[in-house]
């Protein structure tokens, strides 16, 4: 795969996880489906791991890989998108940090355990069991207030273990596919350029140079190299020619650079 397309796919990845974690944490703010106060909250979902590490940190570096997949400023084909990759390289760094905190902090609020209300005392009551809790339903049902907040914090934040360490995943492909973008540039070949090249191959059966009168009339009439191949490059050309007659629309009338009008 080049590396335009898969910085896409995991530019598009990244973009929908960023996602999921943000809405996570939000869903963590509201036990149960209703607002509390702060100081009833655990500390792990009021630092917003989701939100901040899992979600803006990468929704970034994602939104950076589909651009870096796309054409870029500095031009287009080999040696092509090389300015966005460099980018994408150092925003998959601070990705990668960010669904580090994430799956740390989230790592955390699962073996801390929720603050609730037992015993008429707001605490982390299941802080000294060291996680163990998790595996004995019998004392989920301890937490008086918010109603099921174990399971509620254990369904969420488990979400956020799993898809901050796809993240990590993702972002460590993207650091390695933009170096060799940086490096190599985007392989994709331009339209016209394949149908030249396929239309001379046809133009040398087996390796080997043949009379005309061998070959047939479809080939003889050359669509690749002429359809496909010309009339594409002139296409584009034409279209670079006006790119530019609107980027410097002010130096003549009619749009058309200076020189080329």
């Amino acid at each position: 795969m080049c590396t335009g397309k898969c910085s896409r796919c995991v530019g598009l990845s990244l973009i929908s996880l960023s996602l999921v974690c943000i809405v996570a944490n939000a869903l963590l703010l509201v036990p149960d489906g209703k607002t509390w106060s702060t100081n009833q909250l655990s500390l792990q979902v009021l630092l917003m791991a989701g939100f901040i590490g899992g979600g803006l940190m990468v929704l970034c570096p994602g939104i950076a890989a589909v651009r870096a997949g796309g054409k870029g400023c500095c031009g287009t084909g080999c040696c092509g998108n090389r300015c966005r990759m460099l980018r994408s390289i150092f925003s998959s760094a601070i990705g990668v940090l960010g669904a580090i905190y994430c799956l740390g902090v989230s790592g955390a609020g699962l073996q801390t355990g929720p603050k609730c209300l037992a015993d008429d005392k707001w605490d982390y009551h299941f802080r000294e069991t060291e996680g163990a809790y998790l595996f004995n339903r019998t004392q989920w049902y301890l937490c008086e207030e918010p109603p099921n907040v174990v399971l509620w914090n254990l369904s969420l934040f488990s979400l956020l273990v799993v898809v901050s360490c796809l993240e990590i995943v993702l972002c460590g492909i993207q650091l390695v596919n933009a170096t060799v973008g940086v490096i190599c540039g985007d392989c994709r070949k331009k339209v016209g350029q394949v149908c030249i090249v396929e239309n001379a191959l046809l133009l040398v059966t087996d390796g080997k140079t043949w009379s005309t009168d061998q070959f047939s009339v479809q080939v003889l009439l050359m669509p690749g190299f002429i359809g496909g191949g010309l009339m594409v490059k002139i296409l584009e050309h034409r279209l670079v020619i006006r790119g530019l007659g609107t980027t410097n629309s002010g130096g003549s009338p009619g749009g058309a650079p200076n020189g080329l009008s």
